[in-house]
């Protein structure tokens, strides 16, 4: 007998409770916790989401149904998610005018304003550096600097395409919710995303004042979306922006597509395959790799130069490094190891950073090939790349606070997109 979704069941109250807890320790309050409860506290809630996701799911068959009709609740929806639209961007803009962009604080987004310059002066892109006052090469993928165009050429803030980014994603997200059967989530999503927003605001509003990782949230809430998505352009064009922006799902990816080989058609495992690479290939490698084969190897090792020197920025009032002190990750657990020199703790721990990641793909994968007729792909894809992610950003060289939102957010739309699946038993 199908089994109706319109009441919570125990697993949704488990998603919730592990949401409340990335929410809690996603930006860390240092009059609540330390530095180890912070850390573990944030990477077991996020691994828990992804296996909870995969429990509720295992040895289910899943439909989507179309929810009832309920034009009553439409209006509340929509008048919710205009008022959240609303708040925020006014919040967004205050913070904007109370931060200005500057590198006394932060060589971000004067970075992506630079490459927009040279970009549209004709210059190449990719040359180090230099008018900052010291040597900067150029790390940043398209996806990290080309949305920037906009504004450059409209000569309005920057920090408006980060945040616009994050809320047409954030509309997608909730339009797609609305689909749910459950009227609980409904109304519960634009107040999710909103809160979630003002209570990283109100303890670090550089995320939104000095970083674009808000932007990249945007784009990786889009990806959970395309997972779900029957349209395979659409998810590979997704998959292609993330790429070309973080490498954050780079050794994921492997996995995902194994599982799109077994569990789809080919015509879609191709149609994804091929979007993917012509959008990387138009987006970065004709217009940039090409005209320099080693650009991507240097950008890539120049983070364990800069690593390193996070690793010897000390707090002078604490005597410790002040990012790997933040509240999240393992690395000060690696910076402890004070027997052997600090450039062989940070090699160590970058071993076991793609140890570890890759190790948890291939642990999943095995799980997957194994257990395939017991799980929804789609479901699987998205339990997978939490999990992922979880372990993957435990185990980051540098645990910067705001690479932090982008793993909350993911965990937000994938409560939001498994909620649309009906369950029954597999016989």
């Amino acid at each position: 007998m199908l089994v109706e979704s319109k009441r919570f069941s125990s697993y949704d109250i488990v998603f919730f409770l592990c949401i409340a807890l990335e929410v809690l320790f996603s930006i860390y309050a240092k009059k609540f916790f330390g530095q180890t409860v912070n850390s573990f506290g944030y990477f077991f809630s996020s691994l828990a989401f992804g296996l909870c996701l995969l429990a509720k799911f295992y040895k289910k068959t899943v439909i989507i149904a179309a929810p009832a009709s309920r034009r009553w609740l439409a209006g509340i929806f929509a008048v919710l998610c205009l008022l959240a639209v609303i708040i925020i961007t006014i919040d967004a803009g205050k913070i904007m005018t109370r931060i200005p962009i500057g590198l006394s604080s932060s060589d971000v987004i004067p970075t992506v304003q630079e490459l927009c310059t040279r970009y549209l002066n004709g210059s190449f892109v990719y040359e180090p550096i230099e008018k900052f006052g010291y040597h900067l090469p150029v790390t940043y993928l398209p996806m990290q600097w080309m949305p920037y165009l906009i504004a450059e050429k409209g000569h309005f803030d920057y920090r408006w395409i980060a945040l616009g980014i994050w809320l047409l994603a954030s509309v997608i997200v909730l339009v797609r919710s609305y689909r749910s059967s459950s009227i609980i989530v409904q109304v519960s999503g634009p107040l999710a995303l909103a809160l979630s927003y003002f209570y990283i605001c109100y303890y670090n509003d550089t995320i939104i004042g000095h970083t674009i990782e808000i932007m990249v949230a945007g784009y990786y809430m889009l990806l959970i979306c395309s997972l779900n998505s029957s349209n395979a352009i659409f998810r590979g064009l997704i998959i292609g922006i993330c790429l070309m922006s973080r490498y954050s799902l780079l050794l994921w990816l492997p996995l995902a597509t194994a599982v799109v080989w077994w569990a789809e058609p080919r015509k879609q495992f191709w149609q994804t395959v091929i979007t993917v690479a012509l959008f990387v290939g138009v987006i970065y490698i004709i217009p940039f790799l090409s005209k320099d084969w080693g650009l991507f190897y240097r950008g890539y090792k120049y983070y364990d130069t800069s690593a390193l020197g996070e690793w010897k920025h000390i707090n002078t009032a604490t005597g410790k490094p002040f990012h790997l002190y933040a509240g999240q990750g393992i690395a000060f657990k690696f910076f402890e190891l004070d027997t052997i020199p600090i450039t062989q703790r940070l090699k160590l721990l970058q071993k076991a950073h793609v140890i570890c990641s890759l190790g948890t793909t291939l642990i999943l994968g095995i799980w997957y090939w194994f257990k395939r007729n017991n799980i929804n792909h789609r479901i699987f894809l998205m339990g997978s790349f939490k999990i992922y992610l979880a372990v993957f950003l435990f185990f980051i060289q540098v645990p910067y606070l705001y690479l932090m939102i982008v793993s909350l957010f993911v965990s937000i739309v994938i409560f939001f997109e498994q909620s649309q699946y009906r369950l029954k038993p597999i016989s």
